[in-house]
């Protein structure tokens, strides 16, 4: 897929039609757009789409609706959808060095975070990592098995020209708005996946899941009514699950929900407490370019604002994949169990590619 023009692929939580979205630049100084990739520091600009031509269909009837919008012919659709990626050497190396140098990076950064909590300034920090690989896989193959593996996860494709794309399937939800009501969730804390579903979870990730919960009712209580909170239960999300708390809340008469969704952005989930400061150490000390990642995508439609933290994603520049994982550091942390989170965060995406 080598095409210059942009489109984007979403299937929202637990639906089943897909939303195909074809851009038009020229609309973006004129219209809303429809879909927005927010990046992790807000200020920086979004990957907008606004489209010149929307449609939904099933899954299964993908790859004729992609035809009839002129986005693949025919032919290029089944190279897309069959030829297998030939493994490359000197890919493949430059991977391991790429992912030599981001262990090195992360482990100098955990010294940093765990330095700046004990002193008592920050209370949690989120560390990230990038993970560089080839994709072995046709892309049509891994968007596929995304869409069957996580139902309960948001899953998008946005091809931004040459060979060049965004992929995600993540659990988490920022903010649901359909007029007065919302509907949030707290996501944090993280263990690998048992085939019992025996979880004893510890108190580390208790606390840090608290932490999320209670600064998101924090944020909310000048927009809301009424806030009510259901929680905190074991959520699935593939490889690993987490800690989760839904919350729901009314809001007050004449609440702008864009104002309500920068104000949750960036949860403690995703970034640390105090935010501000958080932000702030982690853009100085993490070593990471964190672009989209912990960011946000959010869809508007007639009915509702939808909008999820930008997790378990990847970008592809047309040579390799650069997947991002991240953690909760708080006082006592570990080094290896929060780089072994991270690991099996990764699979995630990993294991499809």
């Amino acid at each position: 897929m080598s095409r210059k023009e942009r489109f984007a692929l979403l299937r929202l939580p637990t639906q089943s039609m897909l939303h195909i979205m074809v851009d038009d630049h020229k609309l973006h100084q004129k219209a809303e757009p429809d879909l927005s990739l927010v990046p992790f520091i807000p200020t920086q600009t979004p990957l907008n789409i606004t489209a010149r031509a929307r449609l939904t269909c099933l899954p299964h009837a993908l790859a004729t609706s992609l035809v009839n919008l002129g986005l693949l012919t025919a032919s290029e659709l089944a190279a897309t959808a069959l030829e297998q990626v030939a493994p490359s050497p000197s890919i493949k190396a430059q991977c391991r060095k790429l992912n030599a140098a981001a262990q090195e990076r992360y482990e100098k950064a955990f010294s940093h975070f765990t330095r700046a909590l004990s002193s008592g300034r920050l209370q949690k920090l989120v560390l990230a990592r990038p993970y560089y690989c080839q994709l072995r896989r046709p892309v049509a193959q891994t968007l596929w098995h995304l869409l069957q593996h996580y139902p309960q996860a948001c899953v998008y494709f946005i091809y931004v020209g040459n060979g060049k794309f965004y992929l995600a399937a993540t659990p988490e939800t920022l903010a649901v708005i359909e007029g007065k009501r919302l509907k949030t969730m707290s996501l944090a804390g993280t263990m690998a996946k048992d085939p019992g579903a025996n979880y004893l979870w510890s108190k580390k990730n208790k606390h840090e899941q608290q932490l999320v919960t209670d600064y998101i009712v924090q944020v909310l209580k000048p927009y809301s009514q009424d806030i009510a909170l259901h929680g905190p239960h074991t959520h699935d999300a593939g490889p690993v699950v987490h800690l989760c708390t839904q919350i729901e809340a009314t809001l007050k008469d004449k609440v702008n929900p864009a104002a309500v969704i920068a104000a949750l952005h960036p949860t403690p989930a995703v970034c640390g407490i105090p935010t501000v400061a958080a932000m702030d150490f982690i853009c100085k000390h993490e070593g990471l370019l964190r672009d989209y990642y912990a960011g946000y995508i959010a869809f508007k439609d007639e009915s509702a604002w939808r909008v999820y933290v930008n997790l378990r994603c990847l970008y592809f520049d047309g040579t390799m994949a650069c997947l991002y994982a991240g953690g909760g550091i708080v006082p006592g942390s570990v080094l290896n169990a929060e780089w072994q989170e991270t690991v099996n965060k990764l699979k995630a995406l990993q294991e499809l590619l």
